[in-house]
């Protein structure tokens, strides 16, 4: 199994956000083989399907080796997220091998997905970053397991602003919604926040 991964949308017959992509790609094999290619993602991945529905394209590789599948793309609904409290979990690079985080998922009981607190302090999804609505403003978590390439864009173009959210502040904000390559802000789409459940271990404290 390559170990890294890229998840690119593809969209009438485009890759989307590429560049984000590009540069996780280049900051990977420097971190884990001191290389950054001259080469970009742009100029490995072939010319992509032209479908009419939303694609995923599949990138896995190491230094040397390079796979691309186009995937079509199902959504999966992600309504209610289930707390599960993890202060060892780590992923701050897009490993391909996901076990750590699937061993987390099989914890979410009747809820879509599940929202981790490492430290006390949220994260992430376990398949996509999280942003939430306050007031005017709209934050995202400034410890996530893994600044994802859609929610880094967000915050560049001042859309999104990331600041320390404990799990006891959730109560102060308004909604929420995932963000990753596949799942684009959509600003009707927030959810309650009465569909985030706690921890089993916290509900006793609340």
């Amino acid at each position: 199994m390559l170990p890294f991964l890229e998840t690119i949308a593809v969209s009438e017959g485009h890759y989307l956000n590429l560049p984000y992509h590009n540069k996780r790609y280049k900051a990977t094999l420097l971190r884990f083989f001191n290389s950054i290619p001259e080469h970009s993602l742009a100029d490995l991945l072939p010319t992509p399907p032209k479908s009419n529905e939303l694609m995923r394209c599949r990138v896995t590789y190491n230094l040397d080796q390079f796979k691309v599948e186009f995937l079509q793309y199902v959504t999966k609904e992600i309504n209610t997220l289930q707390c599960i409290n993890d202060n060892n979990i780590t992923y701050d690079y897009k490993y391909n091998d996901r076990t750590q985080l699937n061993l987390l998922l099989s914890q979410r009981g009747l809820s879509d997905e599940i929202l981790i607190i490492k430290n006390n302090l949220v994260t992430d999804l376990s398949i996509a970053n999280i942003i939430f609505q306050t007031g005017y403003r709209i934050v995202t978590p400034n410890q996530p397991l893994l600044l994802g390439t859609s929610l880094l864009r967000m915050i560049d173009e001042g859309i999104v602003y990331p600041i320390q959210i404990g799990q006891s502040d959730l109560k102060k904000l308004e909604g929420w919604q995932p963000i990753n390559a596949m799942r684009p802000f959509n600003m009707s789409n927030w959810r309650s926040m009465d569909t985030i459940y706690p921890a089993p271990e916290d509900v006793k404290n609340l």
